[in-house]
């Protein structure tokens, strides 16, 4: 009998491991956790995601539904945008996305102060939210969103942006460069609703510091804060992007500078904080000297030598050394630098490096939030190389209605 006992535990011990290793297998793309209305954090279960090598709380059925929508958006955006969607998931509630309406945008942004810190990633995004907040009425936006035009995306695109500005928004002759406004100078409400973008478009040398963009955010008191600042800090060292010091010590020490906008969010009174996922990146798209690049770094990091370096990332490396000889305020190590060289490119390997760090730093965060809900904005899985131009390969100015609602519906879900 003891023998017995003995081998069925050794089978239901098997059983157990070999749920678990399949349980690892299940692929998410979402991490959230979520306080309650008394203050306390709700309990967390994590799950690994091996795609992304993070681990990702997963809470509801809305979880599992929203990596299922993005992926249903992503396959087919020009007929799938504007229609509605339900996920119907085995053993699981049904889950019902509605679609982008003048309903939706005030259930999400309704009597809200929302804040994005960004590169012109976010930027663009903003400026399409202002357009469709500013320029329609509410029947207006429904005229259009919820036309049953065969025209889908396309059509609605072209109603909401006949010239195909990329800088459409901003009404009544409002700036097109906005960052460094004060809360005082925010643009005017849409039914209360204040939307504001804070941050630096264009060239890698720009300004490292944040001061001035979190100086503004305690000033304004957000309800909603967006974060996403990653591309700027990605390079092709040596190959047509150079990086500052200040640059790289962001990325390496990427965890705390998170933990720096936790803590704000945790004063400032934020009740919702999304860390948005940097843009995909679109390698085939590049041209000319970032074409070559992306091949370089990419060829350099299946080409390793024995001592863990080759040419390019060597040359990188060494670019590196010279310029924090020069500034000793720094405290990077050789294996950090390394990394950084290696997997830090401005291509799609290194936007994935920076989004799974995300992830990753969400999932460790899990129910340690005071008060604030910290979650992940994923835009970067809608996204592909049919919506960017050539020579662009990292903005997606059609598919921003596309984004505009699942960051809607991620606000309504989330937000209490």
């Amino acid at each position: 009998m003891n023998n017995f006992l003995h081998r069925a535990c050794q089978v239901l011990a098997l059983a157990l491991l070999l749920t678990i290793c399949t349980l690892s297998n299940n692929v998410f793309f979402y991490a959230w956790s979520r306080t309650s209305t008394n203050g306390e954090q709700g309990q967390t279960t994590v799950i690994v995601d091996t795609t992304r090598g993070a681990a990702a709380p997963m809470t509801s059925a809305f979880d599992v539904a929203l990596k299922e929508f993005t992926q249903v958006l992503h396959k087919n955006p020009q007929d799938t945008a504007l229609l509605p969607w339900t996920s119907y998931l085995p053993d699981r509630e049904e889950v019902h996305f509605p679609v982008l309406s003048s309903a939706l945008i005030q259930a999400a942004f309704g009597n809200k102060k929302v804040a994005f810190v960004g590169d012109s990633t976010s930027y663009y995004l903003v400026r399409w939210m202002q357009a469709l907040m500013l320029n329609f009425t509410a029947q207006e936006q429904n005229a259009i969103l919820l036309s049953n035009s065969s025209g889908g995306l396309q059509e609605a695109n072209r109603r909401i942006n006949p010239s195909s500005d990329v800088n459409v928004g901003w009404a009544n002759g409002s700036p097109t460069i906005i960052q460094g406004k004060t809360a005082a100078d925010s643009t005017r409400a849409f039914r209360d609703t204040y939307i504001q973008w804070e941050g630096r478009r264009g060239g890698i040398m720009k300004s490292c510091s944040y001061d001035a963009e979190w100086r503004h955010i305690r000033l304004q008191k957000p309800h909603v804060l967006v974060v996403q600042v990653g591309l700027h800090w990605l390079h092709f060292e040596k190959a047509g992007r150079d990086a500052s010091s200040c640059y790289m010590n962001h990325v390496v020490h990427y965890e705390e500078w998170l933990r720096g906008i936790v803590t704000l969010a945790e004063q400032v009174g934020i009740r919702l904080l999304l860390l948005k996922t940097t843009n995909f990146v679109c390698d085939q798209n590049y041209e000319g000297a970032y074409r070559r690049a992306a091949k370089d770094y990419g060829k350099a990091r299946q080409e390793m030598k024995e001592d863990g370096t080759n040419n390019i990332i060597q040359q990188c490396i060494q670019s590196f050394q010279v310029k924090l000889s020069n500034d000793s305020k720094y405290n990077i190590t050789a294996p950090q630098l390394y990394r950084y060289c290696r997997d830090a490119t401005f291509d799609e390997h290194g936007a994935q490096h920076l989004n799974q760090r995300t992830f990753d730093f969400v999932a460790k965060k899990g129910n340690e939030g005071k008060n604030v809900t910290i979650a992940i904005f994923n835009d970067h899985d809608l996204q592909s190389c049919d919506y960017t131009a050539i020579g662009d390969g990292r903005h997606y100015h059609d598919l921003n209605l596309i984004r505009i609602r699942l960051l809607a519906i991620v606000i309504k879900e989330l937000f209490h």
